[in-house]
């Protein structure tokens, strides 16, 4: 089968090639531009469907969105508002401890740092602290209950 395709397709091809060279000029130059004419009609009906097909898809395309916005718009809206408020406050973060870093004059706060701490501690060395001392107490009763324990006991024994 293969055999008389290819067969066909010489002796269909050596024909039209033959009844080509037998026409005269002026008839090659008709059949040129009929082929031309029919050619660029179908190229421009395959453009105008194409073209049809996005403008039908782009109205489905845009209905379904709107239908989106409708239903949901609040809601993307809220969660867009939601996402923007938290980017800026991330922003506004790192803007601040860029700042901290970059502009601070860590010298200066760290001379008022030991300022202070030098007066608190010239403040308190005049005054006396109590020390209230739990084990001590704890100890004394210990040895009173003891001691009475003996006492107790010898006089027990007497």
């Amino acid at each position: 089968m293969t055999k008389k395709v290819l067969a066909g397709f010489l002796v269909g091809g050596a024909a039209a090639f033959g009844a080509w060279q037998a026409l005269s000029a002026d008839k090659k130059k008709q059949i040129k531009q009929a082929v031309a004419d029919k050619t660029h009609d179908a190229v421009d009906y395959a453009t105008d469907y194409a073209i049809n097909a996005l403008d039908l898809a782009d109205g489905m395309v845009q209905d379904v969105k709107e239908q989106a916005v409708d239903k949901f718009g609040d809601k993307f809206s809220d969660l867009a508002g939601s996402v923007k408020k938290g980017a800026d406050t991330v922003k506004k973060s790192a803007d601040q401890a860029v700042n901290h870093f970059t502009n601070d004059d860590f010298d200066e706060q760290t001379a008022q740092i030991r300022e202070e701490l030098a007066k608190a501690q010239s403040d308190t060395s005049s005054q006396d602290d109590i020390v209230i001392d739990k084990t001590t107490d704890a100890s004394d009763e210990d040895n009173d209950a003891a001691s009475q324990d003996d006492h107790s006991s010898s006089s027990d024994q007497d």
